[in-house]
């Protein structure tokens, strides 16, 4: 994914070099109840797959235990209605944040519609009037989500039996999506004005997007 290198780039160095404002994006939300298989209801309804490797990891390990992670023990002693929030930045994608203790878990699954990457772009691409500002906040978002696919093919990797299989598809996404982004701007290439590569830089990013949104589910209890 050579397309926007740069800007992921320079998005991430800027992102670990604020200290003062780790997140580019924040939600508060409550806790509800949880169940067994790595996951939470919030008081809104929005059922949260966490990351169960790291979920289930404390019961194991005493070192583990005192992490900066949530963990399922931490969660069984959450009462209703616990303050918490959803946060993003490009070095950690979605978490889940205990607002009391400032620990951490990645969010898998459950953020569709609502994603924080769908919220960034509001904020960021509609605030533009400038063509060139709109563009260059697209190709922003288009970045983060070609992190969240990279993300989510190294989880991946590190829970199954035969990671090569996944490092394979890895790499086999790679090359496809340079070639589809490729495709797509020779589409739009003979058409006239700025709409033209308004839609060029639309369609990239559904496609990274919709992907990316596709992976979350593998392997986890939804589709049911």
């Amino acid at each position: 994914m050579k397309l926007l290198f740069p800007y992921l780039c320079a998005i991430i160095a800027l992102t670990l070099n604020a200290a003062d404002t780790p997140w580019l994006y924040t939600e508060e939300v409550q806790f509800a109840e949880h169940h067994d298989f790595a996951d939470v209801v919030l008081v809104d309804g929005r059922r949260l797959v966490l990351n169960e490797g790291v979920y289930h990891s404390g019961s194991t390990d005493a070192k583990v235990q005192q992490d900066d992670f949530i963990h399922f023990e931490d969660v069984g002693e959450w009462q209703p209605e616990r303050e918490l929030f959803i946060a993003y930045a490009p070095a950690t994608g979605a978490v889940l944040v205990d607002r009391s203790t400032g620990e951490t878990i990645e969010i898998v699954h459950g953020l569709e519609g609502a994603h924080p990457l769908d919220q960034l772009y509001k904020e960021r691409v509609y605030s533009k009037t400038a063509n060139f500002d709109r563009w260059d906040a697209i190709k922003e978002i288009i970045a983060f989500w070609e992190t969240e696919v990279l993300r989510i093919y190294d989880r991946l990797a590190e829970e199954v039996k035969a990671p090569d299989v996944i490092e394979q598809a890895k790499a086999a996404w790679e090359v496809s999506y340079d070639k589809q982004c490729t495709a797509i701007s020779e589409a739009y290439a003979s058409k006239p004005g700025s709409i033209a590569w308004d839609r060029s830089l639309a369609a990239q990013l559904n496609l990274v997007r919709s992907h990316a949104l596709s992976l979350s589910t593998w392997g986890q209890p939804v589709g049911l």
